[in-house]
């Protein structure tokens, strides 16, 4: 029986309790707890960022459970548990930077009182940012920080007057990482582009950025053997529905969802969310699901600015 597809932006937790289908990423997880500290990757926008984030999550929250029969549950890692500050900047929409430093200091807040460390409200949200993990230090406990989507203020607002004063607010805020390097466990962002002046890539001298490695250039999106692996039965179902024989259908599929590539050597991918998309409305509608969910605004918005032409022959 085939697991069912979760579409939506599914947490690692959801999808491992819930019975759905997990595409297992995990090597490239353990690879990288086990290595350097602190990282970043960027990937286009519905490319499984958020799903990578709470699977760290869950492994630094020691929910080995979820893990069971994965690649990092068969290795020697000690399952931990560590305090996370797990901010994800997707859910933040505001357009001014007292509403931006108003929004980060709710998520802090309520970190502290997960883990039981007073702070003071009046404070900038940088300023609640060092308070918080000091008090971690206080306690001697490492910490784990996880960012989702670090630049989604900044792409929002290109536009917007107000932007220089964001460009300060959330500068502020990630250098305060780099002053506590000492208790930092782990250190995961990602984020779609990369803004130099927002300190994440200046202040952060000791960020691994493995964008473009080819070590990790299939950590996002599934490779030809992942789909065929984990989607065989979604396959032999849309063989049935097109009415295609299979060297056509497996070379359609190709054309329409695959051809991403993070890196030179690196494998193609294929677009998680359109794949999961296709085989959720039977495997025999060839739709570009990615460009209906994958919010191409930047692009589109840059593309004008510069005269590009989308028009092709």
């Amino acid at each position: 029986m085939a697991l069912k597809i979760g579409t939506a932006n599914s947490t690692f937790q959801d999808l491992r309790s819930g019975g759905s289908l997990y595409v297992d990423k995990t090597k490239y997880l353990y690879q990288m707890v086990t290595g350097d500290k602190m990282y970043f990757c960027a990937r286009p926008r519905r490319f499984g960022k958020t799903l990578t984030v709470s699977t760290f999550e869950a492994i630094f929250q020691s929910q080995r459970e979820l893990f069971k029969g994965l690649y990092i549950d068969s290795t020697g890692y000690d399952w931990k548990t560590y305090p996370v500050i797990h901010i994800n900047f997707a859910y933040c929409s505001k357009k001014t930077a007292r509403e931006v430093d108003g929004w980060i200091k709710d998520q802090l807040l309520d970190t502290a009182r997960k883990y039981q460390i007073a702070l003071e409200t009046d404070k900038p949200s940088d300023t609640l940012f060092e308070y918080l993990l000091k008090g971690f230090r206080n306690r001697g406990e490492k910490v784990v920080i996880l960012i989702d989507e670090y630049d989604k203020v900044i792409s929002d607002n290109l536009d917007n007057p107000e932007l220089p004063n964001l460009q300060q607010v959330l500068s502020s805020f990630y250098s305060v990482i780099k002053g506590f390097d000492s208790i930092i466990r782990f250190a995961f962002l990602t984020g779609v582009t990369k803004y130099a002046k927002l300190s994440v890539f200046s202040g952060m001298n000791n960020l691994n950025d493995i964008s473009m490695e080819n070590a990790y250039s299939a950590m996002f999106g599934y490779t030809q053997g992942e789909l065929e692996q984990y989607f065989a039965p979604y396959i032999e179902k849309g063989l049935k529905n097109s009415g295609m024989d299979r060297e056509a259908y497996m070379a359609m599929l190709k054309k329409a969802y695959d051809g991403y590539k993070f890196s030179k050597k690196g494998e193609c991918v294929y677009n998680p969310v359109s794949v999961g998309k296709f085989f959720s409305s039977g495997g025999d509608d060839f739709a570009g699901y990615w460009a209906d969910t994958g919010n191409t605004k930047l692009l589109m918005d840059v593309a004008r600015k510069v005269n590009f032409n989308l028009v092709t022959d």
